[in-house]
């Protein structure tokens, strides 16, 4: 051979070499792909069977354990968003400016730095502003945990205010947080925090004696399948300040007293305690050791009750072994109602 004939040979086995190569190479990278545990990922989309559907379903990974008891919120971000309103224009009636929401903002920073979250403070915004921050999240698969924080009027059924108009705290938060809006939250616990009136009634409270009466206990049954199907409404913990049709109280010295208490409980809290007990404390701290002290005779001496709506399938526990930092202690002022 000739040394043309030789080069020739030698570039048709470079050819060779280089496209076996490029074929592995393509093979390791999918078959990585297919090994890596993302935090919740859309893995696979297919057609359903189901004669409930003929639309492509979609299949959702994420790292906590279909029988896991307590959600895992240590691969992955933890998120919280503050939408404080303390202006309101675009009102036929004229309504007052909130004072004292930069204390109840201190206190959730204090309460959720030290806890591993990032914080994302917003200030008076619009409806469409509130919207356009929420669809932000629903791209974002790396979050574990997502907390929501509410500061403002509000009113009977679920009505609260933004900057320039009302809206639903059903269909305006809630739904947008289902995983239909925002698949990669499917299976991560969602918690929302409003502090805002639930209507103008005063709850001036009664008189019992507690007497010592003994507990009992329920078990419940987990199913054993191996293929899972979910609500869509599950994982959520839903904590307002106050009952149906009631108002809550407000201070412009010292925040309010949900959201104080809330930080509190949680900064004297400990690695076992999960949040659903927590919020339990919350409840019976302001339920049984909180007054209203007011000038106006209808708003003095009046109790406040927080309400839970829960579905989460798991415990979720802020504080690890290895981060217990506790926030201190709020003080307590003479509060006024909003």
């Amino acid at each position: 051979l000739n040394k043309f004939q030789i080069f020739i040979i030698n570039q048709g086995l470079f050819s060779v070499f280089k496209m076996l190569t490029s074929k592995t190479k393509k093979f390791n990278k999918s078959r990585d792909s297919k090994n890596a545990s993302p935090v919740s990922v859309l893995i696979n989309q297919e057609n359903s069977e189901s004669s409930e559907s003929s639309s492509k379903s979609k299949i959702l990974s994420c790292k906590t354990r279909i029988h896991d008891d307590n959600y895992n919120l240590e691969h992955g971000e933890k998120r919280i968003l503050i939408f404080n309103q303390t202006k309101f224009r675009g009102y036929d009636t004229g309504l007052k400016d909130r004072i004292g929401v930069e204390h109840d903002t201190q206190a959730i920073k204090d309460t959720f730095n030290p806890l591993g979250f990032f914080i994302q403070e917003h200030e008076n915004l619009t409806v469409a502003q509130i919207k356009h921050e929420l669809l932000s999240l629903s791209s974002m698969d790396c979050l574990s945990c997502l907390v929501i924080f509410i500061s403002t009027h509000g009113d009977k059924n679920d009505i609260l205010l933004a900057f320039d108009t009302k809206f639903n705290l059903r269909d305006d938060i809630m739904e947008e947080l289902s995983p239909k809006k925002m698949p990669f939250l499917a299976g991560k616990p969602k918690v929302v925090f409003v502090q805002a009136s639930q209507g103008p009634m005063m709850d001036k409270g009664i008189h019992i004696m507690f007497v010592k009466l003994e507990s009992g206990q329920a078990d419940g049954r987990d199913s054993a399948e191996s293929n899972h199907k979910i609500s869509t409404h599950t994982d959520f913990l839903l904590a307002k300040s106050s009952y149906h049709g009631y108002s809550s109280h407000w201070s412009d010295l010292s925040g309010s007293r949900f959201i104080q208490t809330v930080c509190d409980e949680i900064g004297k809290s400990s690695p076992t305690d999960d949040l659903l007990s927590i919020m339990t404390k919350v409840i019976r701290n302001i339920s049984i050791n909180y007054t209203s002290r007011h000038e106006d005779p209808d708003s003095d001496q009046c109790k406040q009750t927080p309400m839970l709506e829960v579905t989460l399938l798991r415990k979720i526990y802020l504080k690890s072994l290895d981060n217990v930092e506790s926030s201190g202690s709020k003080s307590d002022e003479e509060p006024s109602t909003g």
